[in-house]
């Protein structure tokens, strides 16, 4: 009887073995070979949004509590169609160059946005913080608004916020 178990088990594990050496999806329903075309498709898309001129992208944010007098309570994010994330924050403009991956991210995030009307109506009640708005130039540099106001309880704006900000560098004192 002993035997019969453990031979059950080994026959077991090796037909769970096997039949997961055989499995190449990743869960995205697509084989490599799509993968590879999607990616192609990326890299063609993004060179050609790149070839636009302007921004893209506009995030302010504003602090919305009491500040002292000498700072600035606006600060302005700026990502152009070639890919450059500009930030007025800090003690000089700083630029950084954006990746594909987080590049194509905001742009489907503005497209999507607004072609559901996404955060149409949405409005969070706060008293202070920060709050955003959310501008993106479409291809002929038309200025359409995605949102505008407090985004604490909106994980789709918030990322947004983290990817743009993540672009720059803090604030640092000068010794």
């Amino acid at each position: 009887m002993k035997k019969s178990a453990r031979l059950m088990a080994i026959v077991m594990t090796a037909v769970m073995l096997l039949g997961t050496a055989g499995c190449t999806d990743t869960g995205s329903g697509k084989s490599g070979k799509g993968k590879d075309k999607d990616s192609k498709d990326n890299d063609e898309k993004i060179e050609e949004l790149q070839k636009l001129e302007g921004d893209m992208f506009v995030l302010e944010s504003y602090i919305r509590a009491p500040i002292p007098d000498d700072m600035d309570p606006t600060t302005e994010y700026r990502v152009t169609y070639a890919g450059y994330v500009y930030s007025d924050r800090g003690y000089a403009d700083e630029v950084a160059k954006m990746s594909d991956e987080d590049y194509m991210e905001l742009y489907e995030f503005c497209k999507t946005a607004l072609k559901t009307n996404k955060f149409a109506g949405y409005y969070e009640e706060v008293c202070d913080g920060q709050t955003y708005m959310f501008m993106y130039y479409d291809e002929d540099g038309n200025e359409q608004l995605i949102y505008d106001g407090y985004c604490y309880d909106n994980d789709d704006l918030e990322d947004i916020v983290d990817l743009v900000t993540g672009y720059t560098i803090e604030e640092c004192p000068v010794e």
